[in-house]
Formats: C-alpha cells, structure tokens, sequence
C-alpha cells in the first residue's frame, strides 16, 4: 500500500486518490478498526487520499473529513474545498439486513436503508458522490457532496501549429 500511495501522489496524471478496504477505521455503530486508524489513516493524510471507502457494517455514514485521530477539521457537510483530510464513508447497505446504528458528533449523514453509491468526476476539478435509497422499486438520492480541487482540473493546452511564411 504504501508503494501504491507514493507512487499515485507523485504521478501529476492522477488528480485523485480513492481507496477502498472492508473494514472501516472509524464507524458510529460499533468499533472501527483501531490498526487500521494507527497505521493507515496517517499515511492517508500524508499522500492526500481524497476519499477512503470501507464497508463492513450494514449501514451508509459519511463523515465529516477526519484526521487520523477522527478529529472533525470541517463542519460543512456538503462541499469540500481542497480538504487537507480524506472523506470516510462506510458504505455496507446493498443487501443484507441494515444494523442499528445512531450518528455521533463525526457523522455528516446516516442511512440505514437500502441503497448503493455513485461517484461522478469532472473535468472541471470536482469529484461528486451520491448515495441513493432503493425503496420500492424507487431510487432517491439521500446524500451527497462535492470535493473540488484546484489541481484535479485538467487543462488542455492550445497547440497551434506555427506556419512558416516566406516571402
């Protein structure tokens, strides 16, 4: 892991850096995995992970962006400016039966129905996520957020070609 994330935070190419892992490292209902927050959520704020992604507990909760303490560093709950800290969402309520699970101080938003994510990325520098309730054969999106990042924005250069005139 550690190779992966020097190698994508030093690569210009790559604008955004999303991991994935089953269990979380921080959770409102239970015990989040206590390794996971002392050896991986520091190197996740030193290469810039934008978004961390764990499943596990039958429940969706987005937490507002973390340290690696689970110190909040922003209260706003729906648009993330060039966070210095990842955004952790557990996200296990596809199928099996939702756990009972109350939101803590941490907690920018709780769904314990069914449902499923998705996340959209822009040319314009921001990455978007969704999580979608599917409730009867309908589906509504219950929560999301935007991170926007000055340097996710691609650029594309003008490559005009010079004409050699003689006279």
């Amino acid at each position: 892991l550690l190779d992966d994330l020097e190698q994508v935070s030093s690569d210009d190419d790559n604008k955004w850096i999303i991991v994935t892992f089953h269990r979380p490292p921080f959770t409102s209902g239970g015990k989040g995995t206590e390794d996971i927050r002392e050896y991986l959520c520091p190197l996740f704020d030193q290469y810039g992970v934008d978004l961390v992604l764990a499943g596990h507990m039958h429940v969706y909760e987005r937490f507002y962006p973390l340290d690696q303490t689970g110190k909040v560093m922003d209260y706003n709950s729906s648009f993330y400016d060039d966070p210095p800290v990842p955004i952790y969402i557990v996200d296990g309520c596809a199928g099996a039966p939702q756990y009972s699970s109350y939101p803590k101080d941490w907690t920018a938003y709780m769904e314990k129905e069914f449902g499923y994510s998705r996340i959209s990325i822009s040319h314009q520098g921001t990455l978007h996520f969704e999580h979608l309730r599917v409730e009867g054969g309908q589906r509504s999106v219950v929560d999301d957020f935007i991170i926007s990042k000055e340097d996710a924005r691609y650029r594309i250069e003008d490559n005009k070609s010079t004409e050699n005139k003689t006279t």
